[in-house]
């Protein structure tokens, strides 16, 4: 099991670097506070594989609120004045985020079937569900960034499902 966590633990890493540097990078604050609320989920999945691999009991999980952060974000920017003309040209920055976001579902799918424990199984399937809300909130950007005025025109913030 220790090359699952580690190979897990790895991705986690990578995916917490790279939000850190999108939201660095981010020219709107709103969207540089997505992000960075993305690097720490990533930084608390490591956490979790990290007690996993080490046969500690994984602290206890608990829901993120990721929708509930990108929708504060985007709803700050549709009561602003000022929604900007141009966002930076980053849609396929914000696409790389995507597919980190992808593998990390297919991965983890995948390790659920592989471990013995009730608890591993709870904690990946948390951190799946984590990685599909992801994927959600990033798609949500991608459709920002491409087209902001009509986006932010629904100051309901409705681009999400509920579940």
């Amino acid at each position: 099991m220790g090359d699952i966590w580690q190979f897990a633990k790895d991705f986690e890493k990578e995916g917490q670097r790279y939000y850190e540097k999108l939201a660095l990078e981010s020219t709107i604050p709103e969207l540089a506070g997505v992000f960075s609320f993305l690097a720490q989920e990533k930084k608390r999945h490591f956490e979790i594989l990290d007690n996993l691999q080490k046969n500690l009991q994984p602290d206890p999980v608990k829901n993120g609120s990721a929708f509930e952060k990108a929708g504060d974000a985007f709803k700050k920017l549709a009561s602003g004045s000022d929604v900007p003309d141009v966002i930076e040209d980053a849609e396929s920055v914000y696409r790389a985020a995507l597919q980190l976001e992808k593998k990390s579902i297919e991965y983890y799918a995948q390790a659920v079937d592989k471990v013995d424990s009730d608890d591993q199984r709870a904690a990946l399937e948390f951190i799946l569900e984590q990685e599909r809300t992801h994927v959600r909130v990033v798609e949500a950007v991608i459709e920002f960034i491409g087209r902001p005025r009509e986006w932010l025109e629904n100051a309901e913030w409705t681009h999400f499902e509920e579940y």
